[in-house]
C-alpha cells in the first residue's frame, strides 16, 4: 500500500535513511570546504590546507551511499517475483551476479588507489609507477586492471611498496580467491538451472500445443 501522508513519510524517513543521508551530505560539504581551502593556501590558509591533505579519508566515507543499494535490492527483488518468468529471472540473476562482480572490482580499484593516495610519506605504488602525473581516467583504468589481475585475468606490473599496500594485497588475494570460487560455482549452477527451465517450458508448450490441436 502506497503511503502519501507527509507526516508518515517524514517519520519513516527519519527512522530509516535520514542519518545516512546526513552523513553523506556532511562529508560532501567537508570535502568542498577543504577543496576551497586548498585553493586558498597561498592566501594564508596553509594550516587548513595541511589539514585537508590529512583528511583525504573523507573520500571513502562517500561509499556509505552504497548502503542505499539495500533499498534498491528490495525493489528489484519485488520486481523479479511479480513480473519475470522463471527463465527470464534466471537470466536476470546471472547478469546480476556479473554486475555485482564488476561493482566489487570497481570498489577494490578505488580502494587500491586510495591506499597509495593516502600515504603521503615514503614510496607508494602510485608514486613509483608514475601515475600521479596521469589523468584520472588512466589512473582508474590502471587500478581496475590491477583489480581484475588479482582474479587471475591478465597481468599488470604494479607492486606494493609498503606495509599497508602489502596488507591490502593479501586481503584482496583472499577475497579474489573466494570471489572466483563463488562465481564459478554460482554461474555453473545458474546455467544448469536455466537449461532445465528452458526444457520444462518447451515441454509445457508442446503439451499446450498438443492439447489445443486435439481440442
Amino acid at each position: 500500500m502506497l503511503v502519501m501522508r507527509f507526516s508518515n513519510v517524514f517519520s519513516n524517513y527519519l527512522r530509516s535513511w535520514f542519518l545516512l543521508d546526513l552523513i553523506v551530505v556532511c562529508v560532501d560539504w567537508a570535502m568542498t570546504i577543504l577543496a576551497l581551502a586548498d585553493e586558498a593556501k597561498g592566501d594564508g590558509a596553509t594550516g587548513v590546507a595541511r589539514l585537508s591533505k590529512s583528511l583525504r579519508l573523507l573520500h571513502f566515507l562517500r561509499l556509505t551511499r552504497v548502503v542505499r543499494m539495500i533499498k534498491t535490492n528490495a525493489i528489484l527483488r519485488h520486481f523479479e517475483e511479480n513480473t519475470l518468468s522463471q527463465v527470464t529471472m534466471t537470466q536476470y540473476s546471472l547478469f546480476k551476479i556479473l554486475g555485482m562482480m564488476l561493482l566489487e572490482q570497481h570498489v577494490i580499484a578505488c580502494l587500491w588507489f586510495g591506499v597509495g593516495y593516502l600515504n603521503m610519506t615514503g614510496a607508494t605504488w602510485l608514486s613509483m609507477s608514475g601515475l600521479q602525473q596521469q589523468d584520472v581516467w588512466y589512473q582508474y583504468t590502471t587500478c581496475l586492471h590491477w583489480a581484475f589481475a588479482q582474479l587471475g585475468v591478465g597481468n599488470v606490473e604494479i607492486e606494493a611498496y609498503n606495509v599497508p599496500e602489502r596488507a591490502f594485497c593479501i586481503c584482496v588475494a583472499v577475497l579474489s580467491l573466494i570471489t572466483t570460487a563463488t562465481l564459478v560455482s554460482t554461474i555453473t549452477s545458474l546455467m544448469t538451472t536455466l537449461d532445465k527451465k528452458r526444457n520444462d517450458e518447451m515441454h509445457q508448450f508442446r503439451n499446450l500445443h498438443r492439447f489445443l490441436r486435439h481440442s
